[in-house]
């Protein structure tokens, strides 16, 4: 009887694997020097370049960041193609110019958060994924806020 009630608390420990988080960041503007440098301090960056990975699917490019650029059609073109339902842990950024933030082409592409820079440097590479995206809370404005709020009363949506 000891041995069943010795059975019934062993379970078996396996070691959690993992997950990796990978980043497609896709710009709008020119990405600075010290902050290609800040990426690959955290690990393999590459710059999408479609004479070298048109024709490869992106579950068989080897990054932990990768940038495309979507003013070039190329980068657009290879963007649209990706299945982001099917690959898990891939988070898309956008770096853009802040007077482009609420642009559409954020919620077409699905971005996982809009930054107009890179995070500071961090001691560990979790902590700046974590960075990345963290979205930031807004400062609320009285007059935006009343200005949100006539505009509903005019239209009839108000809640």
């Amino acid at each position: 009887m000891s041995d069943e009630k010795y059975e019934n608390q062993m379970e078996l420990v396996v070691p959690s694997v993992p997950k990796i988080d990978k980043f497609i960041i896709i710009i709008t503007k020119d990405i600075k020097e010290d902050e290609v440098k800040l990426l690959k301090e955290y690990g393999k960056l590459i710059l999408f370049d479609d004479k070298v990975y048109h024709n490869l699917p992106l579950s068989s490019i080897d990054f932990d960041y990768l940038i495309m650029d979507l003013r070039k059609r190329e980068d657009r073109n290879y963007l649209q193609q990706i299945d982001y339902q099917k690959i898990e842990h891939i988070h898309l950024i956008s770096i853009c110019h802040s007077f482009e933030k609420f642009d559409e082409y954020h919620q077409e592409i699905g971005v996982h958060n809009i930054l107009t820079k890179l995070p500071d440097r961090q001691a560990f590479k979790a902590d700046f994924n974590r960075l990345l995206l963290l979205r930031k809370i807004s400062k609320p404005s009285v007059t935006l806020s009343c200005f949100k709020s006539f505009i509903r009363l005019v239209k009839g949506d108000w809640k």
